[in-house]
């Protein structure tokens, strides 16, 4: 993690996450093994540490044209979705994330993998050619509308139980835990195009 980079987009923005929602969201990130020996209202105690920290995304907004042949002459639709700069793992987003530019202060940067728009767009393509694999008929058209690099807000929060040490991941703008997500980002399997 670096803390270098000084303006940049920002997804969202941190929120303080009251104890009792943090508290649930690092309970449900835990294995089950954990939670049958942890009780929630005592998760004050566990927790030794709390780090904010930004986490990179690439984030498209593209215009998908559908030609349904003889059926109505076509359909445009608009979708948004994201690369994780880290991991290379891809998705739809159901809406636009909002972003805002802003600063990061004091607060670490995680080093992207994925460094260019143009070391980006691969993934897209991929993304795309997915989508399309589901789609009867002619293959939809797409057309990239932006293609920024934003940043997330996100918590590491490490606990420590007894002789065990453990990290979660938790979203800092929804309270979420991201478990998923960071086990993508040691692994190499999303960089395969």
């Amino acid at each position: 993690m670096s803390s270098h980079v000084m303006h940049a987009n920002i997804i969202g923005h941190f929120k303080e996450i009251p104890d009792g929602h943090l508290h649930t969201a690092i309970y449900k990130s835990l294995d089950r093994r954990l939670q049958r020996t942890v009780s929630i209202s005592k998760m004050d105690d566990y927790i030794f540490e709390k780090m904010k920290f930004y986490h990179p995304f690439w984030i498209s907004t593209m215009q998908v044209t559908y030609d349904r042949g003889l059926l109505l002459p076509f359909k445009i639709e608009t979708v948004y979705a994201f690369v994780d700069a880290v991991s290379g793992y891809r998705d739809r987003l159901t809406k636009a994330w909002p972003v805002t530019e802003d600063t990061f202060g004091t607060v670490p940067v995680v080093d992207r993998v994925i460094e260019t728009k143009e070391a980006a767009r691969p993934y897209f393509i991929d993304l795309q050619n997915r989508w399309s694999r589901s789609y009867v008929g002619e293959r939809p058209k797409y057309e990239h509308l932006s293609l920024e690099l934003a940043y997330m807000p996100m918590w590491m929060i490490s606990l420590r139980f007894q002789t065990e040490h453990v990290s979660v991941i938790i979203n800092g703008m929804t309270g979420v835990g991201e478990e998923e997500l960071a086990a993508r980002w040691a692994g190499e399997e999303w960089h395969r195009l």
